[in-house]
């Protein structure tokens, strides 16, 4: 179908007067006016309208807001964006997925495709019915519903807000979990492809469009310890406030305590960081690691200073730490440089954690603490030394977020917690020839 009507705004409806045709539609099944009924009971709900108000319309008037044909959601790659089709096809699997299993309202069990394949079209033929004095009758006995039809656009546009923020929120997800920063950083637009109805018998057609859409990474070198290296511009995918843009962070998150007016600070990350993330994140799929990079860095923006005053950025989910992205600022360019596990000595976790049990950097790599999977795999149980030292530093937290999360936690590997249970039998025997007179006043 061809689009028309002038373009207001990003998401604004367009509009254009359908000619008629020997296929436009001249009827409407039983079956369809029913449901179509039971849409618009919750709809006039939703609107803060009495549902009886529809009931008293005549079936003239039920017709004009029913007849409009509707569609489930278009959703499809934006001419000229890289979007590949396996990523396509799970972006609009979850996504259907969502508008059958979610509601805009609860009580009501008014779902977003109820809302999307009858209910915006209801709305507007309110609009347009309004418009043309259709419902004057109604109006005169009714004031809430004639002050409904005379509010002006802006109130209305903050109830479509208001409703399809959730979704908003629910795309911008599935962006994140296939934006790669060093590669692809995708977004979605949302239009409404719209036939005016015609004012005799009401027949139209409304269809949402969601369009995926895809930016290719751009890259700098920098200068960093005598070393020329390079780093990719992170981006913020397009959404439903507008394209996409570079992403930063505000001075007054790194340094609060300065006078200085703010001023934002433009994101990059080395290929190095990503690298040293999957290897250490490696209990999560590729998408998980997408997602919890990209609202590490490009949403939470947490900072954290450790014991030798520099600065971190923090990786994390659901306000449990999962490590740190050591940073440089060069102009106004803040350069993340790699990752660090929460067991590194550099960070706040892991240097409590070194002191409480006298570990050196190589026993963290020997025992392959500094990979998450370490977390899942060893039962603590068995070493309550090292539990121990877990809860007091923090991390015990992560550690469970991770097997309550999980559907299906992974069985304890007895190999791995044997030899780590050694390891620290060793270690105590390690520590008393070293600290000798700290262990007897312990003891």
């Amino acid at each position: 179908m061809n689009k028309g009507g002038n373009k207001k705004g990003k998401h604004q409806t367009k509009r254009r007067v359908a000619t008629p045709h020997k296929t436009l539609k001249t009827g409407i099944s039983k079956t369809q006016f029913e449901r179509g009924c039971n849409v618009a009971h919750k709809m006039f709900r939703l609107l803060g309208l009495d549902p009886a108000i529809f009931d008293g319309f005549t079936k003239k008037q039920k017709l004009f807001l029913l007849n409009n044909e509707t569609q489930p959601p278009i959703i499809c790659a934006e001419a000229g964006s890289s979007v590949p089709r396996q990523y396509l096809n799970k972006i609009r699997k979850e996504t259907y997925a969502y508008l059958n299993g979610e509601y805009v309202d609860q009580e009501t069990k008014f779902s977003y495709m109820e809302m999307l394949t009858y209910g915006i079209s209801i709305w507007l033929m309110l609009e347009i019915g309004g418009e043309r004095n259709m419902f004057a009758d109604t109006c005169s006995r009714n004031k809430v519903f004639s002050d409904f039809l005379n509010e002006r656009g802006e109130s209305k546009n903050v109830l479509h807000s208001k409703w399809f923020g959730r979704l908003y929120a629910f795309l911008e997800f599935q962006m994140t979990l296939y934006s790669q920063m060093n590669f692809r950083t995708y977004g979605y637009n949302i239009s409404h492809d719209i036939t005016e109805p015609q004012i005799k018998n009401g027949f139209g057609t409304i269809r949402l469009e969601i369009k995926i859409n895809s930016i290719e990474s751009e890259s700098i070198y920098f200068t960093h310890n005598g070393v020329s290296r390079k780093a990719f511009k992170v981006m913020n995918g397009a959404n439903s406030l507008g394209k996409a843009t570079h992403a930063f962070i505000m001075q007054s998150k790194l340094f609060p305590e300065s006078k200085e007016r703010d001023k934002p600070y433009f994101l990059y990350i080395q290929s190095h960081v990503i690298q040293r993330f999957k290897e250490r994140m490696n209990i999560l799929e590729t998408t998980g690691r997408n997602h919890l990079l990209n609202i590490s860095i490009t949403l939470m923006q947490d900072i954290v200073r450790n014991n030798e005053g520099q600065l971190l950025l923090v990786c994390s989910a659901n306000n449990n730490t999962m490590g740190y992205f050591p940073f440089v600022i060069k102009g106004n360019k803040l350069l993340i440089l790699s990752f660090l596990p929460f067991v590194s000595a550099s960070c706040p976790e892991g240097a409590k954690l070194h002191k409480l049990l006298g570990l050196q950097k190589e026993d963290i790599k020997y025992l392959g603490m500094d990979k998450m999977s370490f977390y899942v795999m060893v039962d603590f149980d068995q070493i309550p030394v090292l539990r121990d030292a877990l809860k007091e530093t923090g991390i015990w937290k992560t550690k469970k977020m991770f097997v309550e999360d999980d559907p299906d936690p992974p069985s304890f590997n007895e190999e791995k917690t044997s030899f780590v249970k050694s390891f620290f039998q060793k270690l105590a025997l390690r520590n008393a020839a070293q600290f000798p007179d700290e262990t007897e006043a312990d003891l």
